[in-house]
């Protein structure tokens, strides 16, 4: 399929926490004026059209409200999973970008998305049943990634971005000394209303980051980070989806995180998660 082997690739190599989507009638489109009117009968409309740019999509996917402006842009690609309901606003600026939504939930009734790529062959990797009532994230610099591992879960108002937007320079030297860097959040992430994350910093498997936390450091895996700066409130934690202490749900994602419980019955700790 048209780019999917190098999806895959640039994934591997770049330690991608979220899956590749398994398509089951796949179709590209090329994302020019000509198939404008194909687009929209996915809810796909181009502002700006680029050169050499696609999306690839399942044949029968209906009901999208996307908006992509790669007036900027050229020779990127789009692989959509199957997705609803999904509201996506991409700007993509520079060239060879990927940009991968494996699969956005329909556990939420809504689902909001704004992303910006600016710059050469980065890669913006969403996984399986991602949730977001809204969140931006913005992708800078050449040959970086930021990925979600799957069933991640995000609330209002989430702020990520790999990149201060302006130049921070040693005085001595003249070095600069905040590059866009990587960003990874591992699976099973539930992030709290109006968190904020500054430049680099990565979150473990099944961890929690509370309501407008800032989150400048790494957050191990099955743990509960709040406050401003974030710091670990407990380790050896993680949450549901599911109301009410539904018991199913609970083993369910223990078993999912640590593969084992031990003799106690007690989940182990959550530093050994990677």
């Amino acid at each position: 399929m048209y780019r999917m082997d190098e999806l895959r690739q640039r994934a591997a190599h770049k330690q991608s926490t979220a899956d590749i989507p398994v398509f089951t009638h796949a179709i590209t489109i090329d994302l020019d004026e000509k198939n404008s009117a194909t687009l929209q009968d996915y809810g796909v409309k181009i502002v700006g059209a680029g050169s050499g740019n696609s999306i690839t999509l399942e044949k029968d996917q209906r009901a999208l409200d996307i908006q992509l402006e790669f007036a900027q842009a050229s020779d990127c690609h789009v692989v959509l999973g199957r997705s609803k309901p999904i509201s996506l606003r991409l700007t993509v600026q520079g060239k060879d970008n990927l940009i991968c939504l494996a699969g956005v939930s329909d556990r939420q009734s809504h689902n909001r998305v704004t992303a910006l790529i600016k710059g050469n062959r980065s890669l913006l990797h969403l996984g399986s049943d991602f949730t977001s009532v809204n969140s931006t994230l913005a992708l800078f610099g050449e040959d970086r990634i930021m990925s979600f591992g799957p069933d991640c879960m995000l609330s209002w108002s989430i702020h990520m971005i790999n990149y201060d937007q302006h130049t921070l320079f040693d005085m001595e030297t003249g070095d600069v000394i905040n590059d866009p860097t990587d960003m990874r959040i591992g699976r099973h992430v539930w992030i709290g209303q109006d968190a904020l994350f500054t430049r680099g910093v990565s979150v473990g498997d099944g961890s929690i980051i509370g309501a407008r936390a800032l989150v400048a450091s790494d957050i191990p895996p099955t743990s509960l980070a709040v406050g401003v700066p974030a710091k670990i409130l407990r380790k050896g934690v993680s949450w549901t989806r599911a109301w009410m202490g539904h018991r199913p749900s609970i083993e369910e994602t223990r078993t999912l995180l640590m593969g084992q419980i031990d003799g106690t019955g007690q989940v182990a700790s959550g530093e050994n998660l990677k």
